[in-house]
């Protein structure tokens, strides 16, 4: 899979969190197999798109949508999930929490409150 900036995971690459391997078949098998779709809801700027609806289906929405209390840590904590599945570590995640709070909670979250939903999303990831 050929992701952003020419980042690359293929069998056998090995990552801090385990490796990827072929469970059937080999590598001559990859011409048979069914094209990627739907691959760009992913980018991050859907994330909140996906975050609202909870089904991978788009919803009209900007990254720049406000969260009010009562909404605030179920979105942050959905977009983190999200997120969790691109980043290569925690840190990466961390930042992204950050940003998303920043960005789309009315009133912000406290920091603490951030950086526990980040963890929860990170170790159930």
């Amino acid at each position: 899979m050929l992701g952003a900036n020419g980042f690359v995971v293929a069998v056998p690459s090995i990552t801090p969190g385990g490796s990827y391997e072929f469970i059937r078949g080999d590598l001559s098998q990859i011409g048979n197999l069914p094209v990627m779709r739907g691959v760009d809801q992913f980018k991050a700027g859907n994330i909140v798109d996906e975050a609202l609806t909870g089904t991978g289906e788009p919803k009209r929405a900007t990254r720049q949508q406000t969260f009010s209390e009562g909404d605030r840590n179920r979105m942050l904590f959905r977009a983190c999930m999200l997120q969790a599945k691109h980043s290569v570590n925690f840190d990466e995640l961390l930042v992204f929490a950050r940003e998303f709070n920043e960005t789309n909670m009315q009133p912000n979250l406290l920091d603490i409150e951030v950086v526990r939903t980040a963890t929860s999303a990170w170790e159930y990831d």
